[in-house]
């Protein structure tokens, strides 16, 4: 990730920001038929906490929160790598529950 952060050319980058800043995925919800589960950047300026507490609630997703803004991946890779990691155990775990882990559509 780091690498084509480093690539991109920055309009095209603040660009795709701005577009990320407006975007709203919960028309989107309904749709999602798997269970989910969302990592909330605390300090996060681009995507607001408040639009990932909104997301997560429309797919009625667990929550895990990160203290860190949107560039968490980069300024807390630990910490970002051990929030993710917690998130799909917790999914795993839910399919594994209800018996769905393994089947394919």
């Amino acid at each position: 990730m780091r690498g084509e952060f480093h690539r991109g050319y920055p309009p095209d980058l603040a660009g795709a920001g701005r577009a990320l800043s407006t975007y709203d995925g919960r028309t989107l919800a309904d749709d999602v038929d798997v269970p989910c589960a969302v990592v909330v950047t605390t300090r996060d300026q681009l995507v607001r906490p408040e639009k990932q507490y909104a997301l997560a609630d429309a797919l009625g997703a667990e929550t895990f929160t990160l203290d860190g803004d949107h560039f968490a991946p980069f300024s807390r890779g630990p910490a970002f790598a051990k929030a993710i990691a917690t998130a799909v155990d917790r999914v795993t775990e839910g399919l594994l529950a209800s018996g769905e882990a393994g089947e394919t559509p």
